[in-house]
Parts: structure tokens; sequence; C-alpha cells
């Protein structure tokens, strides 16, 4: 018995132990060699230490580092942090120069760490970073996007964030999670929204001037119809009401664009071909595009517009409590793509009783009858249908928008029904009449019950006088 409970007992401090060691997967220093193969990395660390690049740096003296700062003029190069887990007491990491490293994911196992600066083109996705939580700075210049923010939304500490020159950083939303933030710098970043700072629960300082919005845009689908075109003056007006995702204050507010045609205020193009400001004329409604032939219009597929905000401090309103509040500045792009066809949709066919009431209004509406760009749609429903007579007609469709273009023809069948009542034969077999001719018919299988119940009482009988017989 005493040897089965040793062994109960030892197993659950194996289990025990092991467990601990997952969850610590570094122990304190024993002056064991630390294996770190990243030689810029090792370098950094050992100059911390006050060795000399390629020594060896053991557990013990990882525990002394509290401060690694890595800049352009050391002239490292970091591409892998596998290692650094081991400097458990390290509080603030600042790398600006060398980092070539994708992954950070050895970073995040450092318990004390509450400052991390990191500064390079190759980290794009970040790990799980909520663990974090001794953290209170992160700034992050590297080109990751904003879909990214949720690796570290829910760090309970954090106050400080910065983010800058990063057009992929499109949303600030996320971050409205962080419980504690209370300083966001994001400046010269690709956001449009900033109605989400209401959100934020101590947020007090945003600096985010400069933001250059729409280069991860998709193009908006217009058709021609769409573009208000007046082929006599030989214009185009695009309304700035037209234009997506501007810059939006936290009241709803939305900075105006540049009213100047200047070629280095405001850029538009026809298929990537810049126009010359000569033919622009801007104010507060927008764009008005001259000199517009018959012949350009119809060859416009894509056009471009690319301007400046003009935003400046004190020219819009900033959240109460807030001790710093930037918005000025920054540029709005935006891509549109021109559908010059006209097309008609419609079902293929339907189906109407006789001497049904449909008008071609109904007709039209019944079969969902569309133009691409909303434009009419006429048929000849009046003339090719007969509903008083059954049979199959055909409906032809047509349509052409304001700018004379014409769509093709669409057929639709138009099946006339007789809705007259059919009456059924009479069917003399499944008459539930009484029938006299057959009085009082055995019920199905009446004729075997009487031998049945005889041989039940025979084969009883013959078993009681064969026990009998054995007894």
């Amino acid at each position: 018995m005493s040897k089965k409970l040793t062994a109960m007992l030892l197993a659950i401090v194996l289990f025990v132990g092991g467990f601990v060691a997952i969850q610590n997967p570094v122990a304190a220093g024993t002056d064991t060699v630390v294996i770190i193969p990243d030689a810029g990395l090792k370098a950094a660390l050992n100059r911390a230490v006050g060795q000399a690049d390629d020594a060896d740096i053991t557990d013990t003296q990882m525990e002394t580092i509290k401060y690694l700062q890595v800049i352009a003029s050391n002239n490292l190069t970091i591409a892998d942090f596998t290692g650094i887990e081991y400097a458990i007491n390290l509080e603030s990491i600042y790398i600006t120069g060398g980092l070539t490293a994708s992954d950070i994911t050895p970073i995040t196992l450092l318990p004390k760490l509450n400052t991390l600066t990191l500064s390079g083109n190759n980290l794009e996705t970040l790990p799980d970073m909520n663990g974090m939580t001794s953290l209170t700075s992160l700034s992050l210049y590297t080109p990751i996007s904003s879909d990214e923010f949720t690796k570290f939304n829910q760090l309970p500490n954090l106050r400080y964030a910065s983010f800058e020159s990063n057009m992929k950083i499109t949303s600030i939303a996320a971050l409205a999670e962080l419980p504690n933030l209370d300083t966001l710098r994001c400046q010269t970043c690709g956001i449009s929204d900033f109605t989400v700072i209401n959100q934020f629960p101590k947020l007090i300082s945003l600096a985010a001037y400069g933001q250059n919005t729409g280069r991860y845009n998709a193009p908006v689908e217009l058709t021609a119809t769409e573009l208000q075109y007046d082929e006599a003056a030989g214009t185009i007006f695009f309304p700035f009401s037209m234009m997506p995702d501007r810059l939006t204050n936290f009241d709803g507010e939305q900075s105006p664009f540049t009213t100047s045609n200047s070629a280095s205020n405001t850029y538009f193009d026809f298929n990537g071909v810049q126009l010359p400001s000569s033919r622009l004329s801007i104010d507060s409604s927008g764009i008005t595009v001259t000199g517009v032939t018959r012949e350009e219009f119809d060859g416009i597929d894509t056009f471009e517009y690319n301007a400046r905000y003009t935003w400046s401090a004190g020219q819009y309103a900033e959240p109460p409590g807030f001790s710093f509040y930037s918005l000025t500045g920054g540029t709005y792009l935006q891509i549109f793509n021109v559908d010059h066809s006209l097309a008609i949709t419609a079902d293929p066919e339907i189906t109407y009783s006789v001497d049904a009431a449909k008008s071609e209004a109904e007709f039209l509406s019944d079969v969902h009858a569309t133009t691409n760009d909303g434009s009419p749609i006429t048929s000849d429903f009046a003339t090719a249908v007969n509903l008083n007579v059954p049979g199959r007609y055909i409906v032809t469709l047509n349509a052409q928008n304001t700018l004379g273009v014409q769509a093709d023809p669409v057929q639709v069948v138009v099946i006339v029904t007789d809705n007259t009542p059919i009456n059924p034969p009479t069917d003399n077999n499944n008459d539930t009449t009484s029938n006299n001719n057959n009085p009082d018919l055995p019920v199905t299988g009446q004729e075997f019950a009487a031998p049945v119940l005889v041989g039940l009482l025979i084969i009883t009988a013959a078993a009681g006088l064969l026990y009998m017989r054995r007894k």
C-alpha cells in the first residue's frame, strides 16, 4: 500500500513540476551560457554587460540587464530575438536602427518590460502581446496594419502608444478597448474616422496631424450617368459629397478640401493622365472639369482625385478634457472606375392566370426588371401579350439612358395559363357506400381465425400432458 501511495505522490510532484516549468520557461540564473543565434542581438546584450560583442553570456549576466538600446550608429543588425527571454529583469527596449526581424515573440516573454520601441521595415505582423501586463509604453514604427491592434488592445496598463508615418494604419477603433490609454500619437497615418475618440475611456492627448487617407481604399464603382456631365457646356462637376472616407473629427465634422487648383495642392486625372490646372475650377462644393468633349467623356474609364485637407489649428472642435489634440493638414486620395455600358436584368420567365389584370409597370415590377444605372425600361408587354388567351408570349425589354446609350434588348417569356377547373372522373372502385349485393362480407383473415384457435388449444393440452408424465 505504501509503495502505491509513494508512486502516486511522486507522479503528482513530477506533473506539478513539469507544469510550472512550462509556465515559467526561464528560471533564475545558474551561470549557464545562453544560446543567442543572432550576432547583432548577442553583441547588443554583451555591450549592455560590458563584454566583447562575441563573448559568451550567461543567464546570470542576462538578469542584470534592465535597458537595451540599439540605434543606427551602433552598426548592428538584429533579425532574431531568440535568447532575449533570459533577460528577465529587462524593463526597456529601444531599437530604432538595424532591426530586420519579422517576429518578436521572445520579447513577449519578458515579465518586467514596461517600455518597447521598435523601428524596422520587416515587422508586419505581431504575436499576441496581451500577456505583457507590465507594458505601459508601446511605440511601433513598422509596416503593421490596423488589424494588428487586437494583438495588444487588452493590455491593462498601457498608457502611451505611438505609430507614425504608416498609411496602412487606417483605424484606431480597436485601441478604444485599452482601459488606461491616455496618450496616442499617430501622425501621418491613413486614419479618416476620429469619431471613435468618443469611445476611449482615458484618452486626453491625441497627435494625429497629417493623415493621408484613402491610399488603401478600393476604387469606387460608378456608372457614367452618375457623373454630372453637361455636354453642351463641355463640363463635368464632381461634388465633394461623392468622396468617401473623408477626414472626420470626433464630432462628425469633415475637413474641407483645398480650393486651390495648383498641381501642388490638387491632382486630378482621367485614365492616369493628369489634367492641367487650367481645366480645374474648384469651390467649397466640388470640382468642375472644363473642356470635356463627348468623345473624351465616353473614354473615361477611371479618374483619380488627390488633394490636401485644409484644417489648421483652431479650425476644428476639440474634445472636452483633452490637454492636446491635433488633426491639422493631411491629404486625400480616391480612385473611381466608370462603367459606360447600359445593361438590363430581369427574370427570364413569369406565369399569369388567364384574365389577370396587369399593366406594363406591374409586369416590369413582377419580373424585377432593372438597369445598372437606374435608367427606365420600356417593353412591348401591352401589345405582345393577350392575357385573355392562354399561351406562351415573348416580351422584349429596352432601355436608353440620358447619355443616349442603348442597352441590349432582353426577352422575357410570359406564360398565360387557363385556370378553369377540371371535373375529376368518377371512380367506382373507390365508392365507400354500402354494396347491397355483398351483404355481410367477412373481415380480412376472418376465415382463418377458428382453425388457429383450435390449433393453439391442442398445443397447450399436449404440453400439459408431457409435463405431467415427466413428473
